[in-house]
């Protein structure tokens, strides 16, 4: 099994998790981050970590694969 952290701007990633579940049925390891206006990048970056070690901690592998970009800083994050 592997694990998927999906993580999109506005509610994208919470309405995409339950159009999987709903042709599939719930999905245990399946995490939906939203990122909304005014958030901060910090935050962002402290809610995926926080995500990752739970798979992390299950040595279950996850797929993660994404670029933070803002103001010339740019932290790059990939899963196992």
């Amino acid at each position: 099994m592997i694990g998927v952290i999906l993580c999109t701007h506005s509610d994208l990633a919470d309405g995409l998790q339950h159009a999987v579940e709903m042709i599939a049925g719930k999905q245990e390891h399946f995490d939906s981050i939203c990122f909304y206006n005014g958030d901060s990048l910090e935050g962002l970056e402290k809610r995926l970590k926080a995500v990752a070690a739970v798979y992390e901690a299950k040595k279950m592998p996850y797929r993660w694969a994404t670029t933070f970009a803002q103001a010339g800083r740019s932290i790059p994050a990939m899963g196992t």
